[in-house]
């Protein structure tokens, strides 16, 4: 019987994680393995991941709904993935009629790794949804909105205590994805939020106010490496320090790639190129190139893009330009970005590391998240929607933020101890959340 008291500590399944080829992804992934350790003690834990392969760690690890469904490698034909998603989630439902009506762990109709995905649900006593942003619409039927919050949903339908970590949620375009998130969430013992924008979106599509928690991202939380080690990650590239001028840092995204809806990637690569080009010339220094995502697919690796930038910025200013092509984990990037005198960025979690180290940010926002996350430290006046960047409108609004960027960075330092307190109480609400409901069965 799967329902069965173990000796050994709750069986605990995380759900929604994407690939440790993302360094925020694997920041937060890890920040929420510890605070569930260190709240459950003895748990034993089992990872539902996108892509598996890019995990190295010591928990049990297992290709998600999502996997099956997208390829993070594309090596398969997308309509066959689909029908195999399709033929996965019809056998996941037989599973979960056989385990609410009798209490029996039935799989059939699935391979070995599909049937290990089915069972760590039927045998887990809680459901943790990892911190990060995968629930929103994408795609030009939402099918991968579906397939990432079916994650979520099985939980729901076989009864299982299902807990959300930090999110972000949204947007949502289609009338069918806000019945269905309303479905699930108000069936969620609590929802934690990163940001003030997705609290607001969820009440607007009725998910009950009381569910809702605001913290920050747990991110915040994530420890960079000391300054001797990241001085050693730049001298590798050539810079030496302390450097002739100022070092600028920058994360890019080939947003374009990943997001139908968006076609002004080349806008949006030029404008970066040009705020380079007068940073340069004003400033003299190095602008660095930092690979916050190299993978699991080209679309999403952010050393496209750079090196496309890169090529648009003119010769005799190319030798101030350093592209890091290392894949460097979540604490080398947070120490190195530290050593910056300011960051320009579009990945959400390379500001918040560089936050984290009281760097003053220019944040490129392409979901909610980033203006959501900005506005919770009182900064969301410097957010620059992708959308909108041109060339003219990012240059005037970098040259406001260079010459503001001491008071920017007197502003983190005073809201920083009170955000990283707030990100530490996660995995303790969970858990005192899951001993007043186990109290009432």
């Amino acid at each position: 019987m799967v329902d069965e008291v173990k000796e050994n500590g709750h069986r605990i399944s995380l759900l929604n994680l994407h690939s440790f080829y993302n360094a925020g992804d694997a920041a937060l992934a890890c920040l929420a393995i510890d605070q569930i350790k260190d709240n459950f003690p003895g748990c034993r834990l089992t990872l539902l991941i996108n892509d598996p392969d890019s995990y190295t760690g010591l928990e049990k690890a297992v290709p998600s709904f999502t996997s099956w469904v997208k390829s993070q490698h594309g090596k398969q034909h997308s309509s066959w993935r689909l029908i195999q998603g399709v033929k996965l989630v019809f056998c996941s439902l037989f599973s979960a009629v056989c385990y609410r009506l009798w209490k029996k762990c039935t799989v059939i109709g699935v391979n070995p790794q599909q049937a290990r995905l089915i069972k760590s649900y039927l045998e887990a006593d809680i459901t943790i949804c990892v911190p990060g942003n995968s629930l929103y619409h994408s795609g030009r039927f939402g099918l991968a909105y579906f397939f990432s919050l079916y994650s979520l949903a099985y939980s729901v339908i076989l009864g299982k205590p299902l807990y959300i970590l930090p999110q972000s949620i949204g947007p949502l375009k289609y009338p069918w994805e806000k019945l269905y998130m309303r479905w699930v969430l108000n069936r969620t013992q609590l929802i934690q939020v990163r940001e003030p924008i997705t609290k607001q979106d969820l009440i607007r599509i009725k998910v009950r106010p009381e569910r809702i928690k605001l913290l920050p991202d747990l991110a915040f939380l994530q420890n960079p490496i000391d300054r001797p080690h990241a001085s050693e990650v730049l001298l590798k590239y050539g810079i030496h320090l302390p450097a002739d001028g100022p070092l600028l840092g920058v994360s890019v995204i080939n947003w374009q790639a990943q997001y139908q809806q968006y076609q002004k990637q080349s806008i949006y690569e030029d404008a970066i190129a040009r705020l380079i080009q007068w940073h340069l010339a004003q400033n003299r220094g190095k602008v660095i190139f930092f690979p916050q995502v190299t993978g699991p697919s080209k679309s999403e690796d952010d050393r496209e893009p750079a090196r496309r930038i890169i090529a648009l910025i003119p010769d005799e200013l190319k030798q101030s330009v350093i592209q890091i092509v290392d894949r460097l984990n979540a604490s080398t990037l947070k120490g190195v970005y530290g050593l910056c005198d300011g960051f320009v960025g579009t990945r959400m979690h390379a500001n918040i590391f560089a936050l984290g180290m009281g760097i003053p940010v220019l944040p490129i926002g392409y979901l909610h998240k980033t203006r959501g996350t900005f506005e919770m430290l009182g900064l969301d006046e410097w957010v620059v929607d992708i959308g909108t960047v041109t060339s003219e409108s990012l240059l005037d609004r970098y040259q406001q933020f260079w010459f503001r960027k001491d008071e920017i960075k007197r502003a983190i330092q005073s809201i920083l101890p009170e955000i990283c307190q707030k990100a530490m109480v996660s995995g303790s609400l969970i858990a005192a959340h899951y001993k007043r409901h186990t109290e009432s069965l």
